[in-house]
């Protein structure tokens, strides 16, 4: 991928990553903190905060969309690493920064 589209794949990445205004307006009270967060549908928030996955939460998480971060992934003693492309390939997928696991967003809330 050449230079230019791999910076406007990159804006595009972190105009998703951010909530919108009209986001944050609509945030159930009990979820309002997770907004000050990096990452605020991260699994590891929900983990760490013990909360759980009922209709207002999936609600607001959705209304967010799935955790996908602009980070540096790190790479494991194989040198492998997540990659960021596929999220293009797979609009299912988040990754945890925190947790450094990907998961299926849907299956969290089962």
């Amino acid at each position: 991928m050449e230079g230019e589209d791999m910076e406007i794949e990159r804006e595009e990445m972190e105009n998703e990553a951010v909530p919108s205004e009209s986001t944050r307006g609509k945030a159930p009270s009990e979820f309002v903190f997770l907004l000050q967060l990096p990452n605020p549908t991260d699994p590891a928030h929900v983990q760490k905060n013990n909360i759980k996955y009922n209709e207002a939460f999936v609600t607001f998480s959705n209304s967010i969309g799935p955790c996908r971060p602009l980070v540096q992934f790190p790479t494991n003693q194989d040198g492998r690493s997540f990659q960021g492309h596929w999220f293009d390939e797979n609009p299912w997928l988040e990754y945890s920064p925190q947790n450094d696991a990907c998961t299926a967003s849907a299956v969290a809330c089962f």
